[in-house]
C-alpha cells in the first residue's frame, strides 16, 4: 500500500465507529454484487468469495437490499461492546511529543469489537471510502480513469463552501492538487495513474472484506 495524500467530500462524523462500519458495509454490499461478474475491461470475473459463516450475524440478504442506516438500527449491537485501553506518557513531555507517544501506544489497541474488528491499524476512513467510489465509477459506469479523476475533483471542489461554514466537517480532497493545478500541469497520465491505484486498492480490499477482513492488507 503506497502512501497517498488524498481525501474526499467533507463529512460530519459525530459517531466514528458507525461511520467506519458504514464503509465496511458498503464494501461488503459491493462484494456481494460483483462476485463472479466481469468488471470494465476485465477478462476474468471478480473473485469476491463471501465468508458466509463469518457474516452470518450481518444477515447478508439485508446487506444486499437495505440502506446502511436501516440495517444499522437492527445490527448496531454487533459492535456495541465497549472496552477501554490505557496509555501512559511522561508529564514532562511537550503536548506534541505526548501526542506522538499516545498514537504509538494506541496502534493495535483500538478499532476492535468483540466479534468484528478493523484489521488494519492504519485504517484511513476517508481514503478507503474514496477507493470504493472510484471502483464503482470504473465498473458500474465504465468510465476511464481520467474521467473518474476529473469527476471526483469537481465534486469535491463544489463542497468547499461547506468547509468554510462548518468547523465540524472533515475536510476531504481527492488529491493534493486541485483540478486547476492538474490542468495547468497538463499531466493527464499522472492523474490516470493515481485513480488506477485507487481502483486497484478497492479491488484488494473487496477481496479481503469478502473473507472477513476489513481492510486487511492492500
Amino acid at each position: 500500500m503506497k502512501k497517498e495524500t488524498e481525501t474526499n467530500l467533507r463529512i460530519l462524523r459525530t459517531d466514528p465507529l458507525k461511520m467506519n462500519i458504514r464503509v465496511w458495509f458498503d464494501y461488503l454490499k459491493v462484494a456481494l454484487k460483483w462476485n463472479g461478474k466481469l468488471g470494465y475491461h476485465k477478462t476474468t470475473p471478480f473473485q469476491f468469495q463471501i465468508n458466509k459463516e463469518y457474516y452470518r450475524a450481518w444477515n447478508l440478504n439485508q446487506v444486499r437490499t437495505l440502506l446502511f442506516d436501516k440495517w444499522w438500527k437492527t445490527h448496531e449491537h454487533l459492535f456495541s461492546d465497549k472496552n477501554y485501553v490505557s496509555v501512559r506518557v511522561l508529564d514532562s513531555l511537550s503536548v506534541e511529543d505526548a501526542l506522538k507517544q499516545v498514537k504509538k501506544q494506541l496502534i493495535k489497541k483500538v478499532g476492535k469489537t468483540k466479534s468484528f474488528q478493523i484489521t488494519n491499524s492504519r485504517f484511513r476512513y476517508l481514503q478507503v471510502d474514496d477507493y470504493l467510489k472510484c471502483f464503482t465509477y470504473r465498473n458500474w459506469k465504465g468510465w476511464s480513469y481520467h474521467r473518474i479523476g476529473v469527476r471526483m475533483l469537481k465534486d469535491y471542489e463544489k463542497k468547499e463552501l461547506l468547509y468554510l461554514k462548518s468547523s465540524k466537517l472533515l475536510r476531504r480532497r481527492f488529491t493534493v492538487k486541485t483540478i486547476k493545478e492538474w490542468v495547468a500541469d497538463n499531466n493527464r497520465h499522472k492523474l490516470l495513474t493515481v485513480v488506477r491505484r485507487k481502483v486497484l486498492n478497492a479491488e484488494k480490499i473487496l477481496e479481503n472484506v469478502a473473507k472477513g477482513q476489513f481492510t486487511g492488507k492492500y
